[in-house]
C-alpha cells in the first residue's frame, strides 16, 4: 500500500505529459495549413488579392498558393533553429513559447483587416510556432518514455495533431452552417468575413491551453542528463569536455550519414506524395472534382475523421506490427488511391467524363482511402523514424535539419500545387504524387531496419554493421 501512492502519482504524471504533447499536436494540426483549408472559400471571396510582388502583378492561383505555403516557409527556419534551440534551453521552454506565439498570430491573422499582407505575416508566426512544435514535441515525447511505450506515446502526439485536423473541418463545417458556404453567392461579404476570423479563433483554443499547462510539464529527463554532465565537466577544471563539438559536416560522416539520409528521404518523400495537397485544398479539391457547396464540406470531415480512426488503429499496432510493416503497408495504399485520382482528373480534363457527382465521389474516395493509407503507417511512424533512426549525438541537430528539408518540400508542394494544375492539369499532379509513393514504398522497404522494442544504441548499431 504505501508504493501505491507513489505509482498513481507517475502514472497522473505520465498521463498528463502525454496530454500536454498532445495538445502541441493540435498546435500542429491546426497551423500546418488545415484551417487555413476550411477558411479558403471564404478569405479568396473577402480579402483583396490585388497584389503586385517585386514589379509583377501576381494572379489569384499563385497568391492563394503563397498564403498556403505561409506556414511552411516559416517553419522552415524556426524548424531548423529549433535544434539548437532545444540543446540550449531545454524542451518544455520551447513548447510553452509556441503557444503563446501561435496565439499571438492568431490575433494577426483575424485582426488582418483584410490586408493580404498582414494576414501573409500572421500565417508566418503560426507556421514559426509549428516548426518549433514539429521538432521539439516528438524529441519530448521519444527522450521522455521507455522504449516499450515510445511508439504509442509518438503516436498519440500524431492522434492529437490528427485531432486538430479533424477540428478544423468539424470547424469549418459549424461555420458553414452558420454563416452560409464561400461559394454560396446569397452570403454577404461581412457574414464570409466573420465566417473566416471565427475558423482562427475557435483554432487557437487548445493553443491558449497548451500554454497554461506546459508551465507545470517537466522537463526531458535526457536533456537533464545531458545538462549535469556539462555542469559537471565545467565544476571540473581537469575533466575534458564530454562530448566533441557538433557541426553540420558531422551529419555526413560515415557514421552518420546513412541514417541521416534514410531519414531525408521518407520525410522528403512524406510531403511529396501530395499530403500537403489535400489537408490544404481539401474543399478546393473537391469543389474542381465537381463537389459543390456544403457537399465538399461534408467529404472534408469524412476524410479527416477517416484519419483519426485509422491513426487509433496505427496507435494499436505500431508496438505490435512494427514501424516497418505499417510504412509499406501505407506507402502501397497511398500509391493506389494517388493513381485512382488521377484518374479522375485525367478523366475530367480530357473530356471523358464531366466534373460532376461521379467525379467528385471518386476523388473523395481515392482521399479517404489515401488518408485511411498514410495514417495507418506514416502518419504516425514518421515521426518515429526520426527520433528512432538518428542516432543520439545528431538527434536534435538532425531533425531540424531534415524538418528543414520537410517543411520546404511542403512549401513548395502548397505553393505550386494550384499553378501546376492549371499549367499542366491535376491528373498530372496527382501521377507525380504517385511516383513519389512508389519511392517512399523502396526506402521503407530497404532502407531502414525494425526499431520496434529497441533502445537507440540497438537502432546505431544496426546502422554501424551497414
Amino acid at each position: 500500500m504505501p508504493d501505491a501512492a507513489p505509482g498513481k502519482s507517475r502514472l497522473r504524471s505520465q498521463w498528463f505529459l502525454l496530454f500536454m504533447s498532445g495538445l502541441a499536436g493540435v498546435l500542429y494540426g491546426v497551423a500546418s495549413g488545415n484551417l487555413l483549408s476550411v477558411a479558403m472559400p471564404y478569405l479568396e471571396r473577402t480579402v483583396s488579392f490585388d497584389v503586385t510582388l517585386f514589379g509583377v502583378a501576381w494572379d489569384a492561383a499563385k497568391l492563394m498558393g503563397t498564403l498556403v505555403s505561409a506556414c511552411s516557409l516559416a517553419a522552415l527556419f524556426s524548424g531548423f533553429a529549433a535544434g539548437p534551440l532545444a540543446e540550449w534551453i531545454g524542451r518544455r521552454v520551447i513548447l510553452t513559447g509556441s503557444a503563446l506565439i501561435y496565439v499571438a498570430a492568431t490575433g494577426v491573422v483575424a485582426l488582418c483587416c483584410n490586408n493580404y499582407w498582414i494576414l501573409f505575416a500572421g500565417l508566418c508566426l503560426q507556421g514559426i510556432a509549428m516548426g518549433f512544435v514539429g521538432t521539439v514535441a516528438p524529441l519530448y515525447l521519444a527522450e521522455s518514455l521507455p522504449p516499450e511505450h515510445r511508439g504509442k506515446g509518438t503516436g498519440l502526439f500524431q492522434l492529437f495533431l490528427i485531432g486538430g485536423i479533424v477540428l478544423s473541418g468539424l470547424i469549418g463545417l459549424l461555420v458553414t452552417y452558420l454563416y452560409g458556404a464561400g461559394d454560396d453567392g446569397g452570403t454577404t461579404a461581412a457574414a464570409k468575413t466573420f465566417a473566416w476570423q471565427a475558423i482562427f479563433w475557435i483554432g487557437a483554443v487548445p493553443c491558449v491551453i497548451l500554454f497554461f499547462g506546459s508551465l507545470k510539464m517537466p522537463e526531458s529527463p535526457e536533456w537533464l542528463k545531458m545538462r549535469r554532465v556539462a555542469q559537471s565537466a565545467a565544476a571540473d577544471g581537469n575533466a575534458a569536455a564530454p562530448l566533441e563539438p557538433l557541426t553540420l559536416r558531422a551529419l555526413l560522416t560515415r557514421r552518420y550519414a546513412f541514417p541521416f539520409a534514410v531519414v531525408f528521404l521518407i520525410l522528403s518523400c512524406n510531403k511529396l506524395c501530395g499530403l500537403p495537397c489535400i489537408l490544404c485544398y481539401s474543399v478546393k479539391l473537391f469543389n474542381l472534382s465537381g463537389l459543390a457547396k456544403e457537399y465538399a464540406n461534408w467529404a472534408d470531415v469524412a476524410f479527416k475523421t477517416v484519419m483519426f480512426a485509422m491513426t487509433l488503429l496505427a496507435c494499436a499496432l505500431v508496438d505490435v506490427k512494427g514501424r516497418k510493416f505499417l510504412l509499406k503497408l501505407g506507402t502501397g495504399t497511398i500509391f493506389f488511391s494517388t493513381v485512382l485520382i488521377s484518374a479522375a482528373f485525367f478523366a475530367i480534363e480530357r473530356g471523358v467524363l464531366p466534373a460532376g457527382g461521379l467525379t467528385g465521389s471518386l476523388v473523395a474516395a481515392g482521399v479517404v482511402v489515401f488518408i485511411a493509407g498514410y495514417s495507418v503507417g506514416p502518419g504516425v511512424c514518421v515521426w518515429l523514424v526520426m527520433t528512432e533512426l538518428l542516432p543520439t549525438r545528431i538527434r536534435a541537430v538532425g531533425m531540424g535539419v531534415v524538418l528543414f528539408v520537410n517543411h520546404f518540400v511542403s512549401m513548395g508542394m502548397q505553393w505550386a500545387f494550384l499553378p501546376a494544375g492549371e499549367s499542366f492539369g491535376y491528373g498530372g499532379v496527382w501521377a507525380f504524387c504517385a511516383v513519389s509513393a512508389v519511392l517512399y514504398w523502396l526506402v521503407s522497404a530497404f532502407g531502414m531496419p525494425e526499431t520496434k522494442g529497441k533502445s537507440f544504441e540497438e537502432i546505431e548499431a544496426w546502422y554501424c554493421r551497414k
